[in-house]
């Protein structure tokens, strides 16, 4: 399975963009049971990719599912786990001096406790954004902007992270083959990608064995 989360907040944010590079979307009704058997696959580890490699699309067509836009416990989101864009920041003036970099550093610096919170979910926005003037596109700083400067920290944080890290949800703009394998190792294997973060299931190979003889 592989799962595109959008949360409700990303059609209101998308909608107020001023450049080029937005998205539209179709509004499909889900199956009467999609919600239940949803939450029971979940839990079914054979249905989840696992490898370290990155699928391209050629290799996963007819062998994947791909689908957004389902229902969780959640009082105002019904599009996936609740996922709070930044807002908009106007800046103090229209010739302010802010650059990505330290639009995204700061941003950093909001983010860097979420990847070490103990909660039993967290959701990750690598996304920073900031408008100068409204009617002048040059004015803003896009998350385009700030996206990999982001995933780098972010990358670089889980590299030399010493600890596991579970149920995280990390949305981003423009994610990088980079980012999105550091993220999906997690689900597998350690941050220190020297050994598995939980006992791999036995097979054929590995399981005990026990010698039967006869008297």
């Amino acid at each position: 399975m592989i799962m595109l989360s959008f949360s409700s907040a990303s059609a209101t944010y998308d909608a107020d963009k001023h450049w080029s590079e937005g998205y539209s979307i179709n509004y499909d009704d889900r199956p009467k049971n999609f919600n239940r058997d949803f939450k029971r696959d979940m839990k079914k580890e054979n249905l989840l990719y696992t490898g370290k490699q990155w699928p391209l699309l050629r290799d996963v067509r007819g062998k994947a599912v791909i689908f957004r836009g389902w229902d969780v416990d959640s009082e105002e989101d019904r599009w996936g786990l609740e996922c709070r864009l930044p807002v908009w920041v106007a800046a103090r003036s229209p010739t302010s001096s802010i650059k990505a970099e330290d639009l995204a550093a700061q941003r950093w610096e909001s983010l860097a406790g979420d990847f070490s919170s103990r909660d039993s979910l967290k959701s990750i926005v690598l996304a920073a954004c900031l408008h100068h003037d409204p009617t002048d596109e040059t004015g803003w700083v896009s998350p385009l902007q700030t996206a990999p400067i982001l995933q780098n920290k972010a990358v670089e944080h889980l590299k030399n992270s010493t600890r596991k890290m579970k149920h995280l949800w990390v949305y981003g703009d423009d994610m990088k083959e980079k980012t999105n394998l550091a993220i999906a190792k997690l689900n597998f294997w350690g941050s220190d990608d020297e050994g598995p973060s939980r006992p791999l299931p036995l097979t054929v190979h590995s399981a005990p064995s026990k010698l039967i003889t006869t008297k």
